[in-house]
């Protein structure tokens, strides 16, 4: 072989070794299980005794693969370990349901990374409720609604959804006064057909972490409230 060619052969080989490390430590890098991107759920419902919170851990926040916390790692709920479980659609997911009228209140969020560091997480959880109770019937008009255990500010999408098809129903957010007021216009009646009506309240909070990892994460927490009643012109 001339000496110029084989010149250029060690280069290319050089070149390719450097390429290949580099790729791996970047991707060492980004599977470092020291910065798990966290995925905290809590949610309930109105209809449901139990709240139920899941925890899953990425890589990163678009990867669609979930991953199992490798020992000394774990994650807590108020000082209990929370066990790992898995499924054929989200992968490995890290669950708890507890009864809803002992959840109420404020938790711990406790994850331990792989060198015994731990990242906690506070929140509270209160279920909210009518204050009364919808009657059978409405008139065509705008109404209102007060609900209780809600803090101001929070946020509440309501959907209202009637059984026509040509009807596009009411989908929209609202944030809660002190008076817990939720305030439904007569344009936004009036989008909806006559007949019967169903109203569904869901609270939504979703915020990043405090206390995570260079990963990142967040906390997602949701109520859901179910009534229907007639609309009538």
């Amino acid at each position: 072989m001339n000496m110029s060619l084989m010149n250029r052969a060690v280069y290319v080989i050089m070149f390719l070794l450097i390429a290949l490390i580099s790729c791996r430590e970047e991707a060492s890098k980004t599977k470092d299980p020291r910065n798990l991107y966290f995925d905290y759920q809590v949610h309930g419902e109105a209809a449901r005794d139990f709240v139920t919170c899941l925890f899953q851990f990425r890589y990163d926040e678009d990867d669609e693969t979930a991953v199992v916390l490798e020992e000394p790692s774990k994650i807590e709920l108020d000082g209990e370990i929370v066990n790992a479980d898995s499924s054929k659609y989200s992968g490995v997911y890290y669950e708890v349901n507890i009864d809803k009228q002992e959840f109420e209140g404020e938790h711990r969020i406790s994850f331990t990374d792989i060198n015994g560091k731990q990242h906690t997480e506070t929140f509270t959880f209160f279920p909210f409720s009518l204050k009364q109770e919808l009657p059978d019937t409405i008139k065509r008009d705008s109404f209102s609604i007060y609900l209780e255990n809600v803090k101001s500010g929070t946020r509440i999408r309501y959907a209202l959804t009637d059984t026509s098809f040509e009807s596009e129903g009411i989908n929209e957010v609202q944030r809660m006064g002190s008076s817990g007021r939720l305030h439904f216009t007569k344009e936004e009646v009036d989008k909806l057909s006559s007949g019967h009506i169903t109203l569904l309240l869901n609270l939504e909070e979703d915020r990043s972490l405090k206390n995570g990892t260079k990963g990142g994460g967040r906390l997602s927490i949701s109520y859901a409230l179910r009534r229907e009643f007639e609309l009538k012109d």
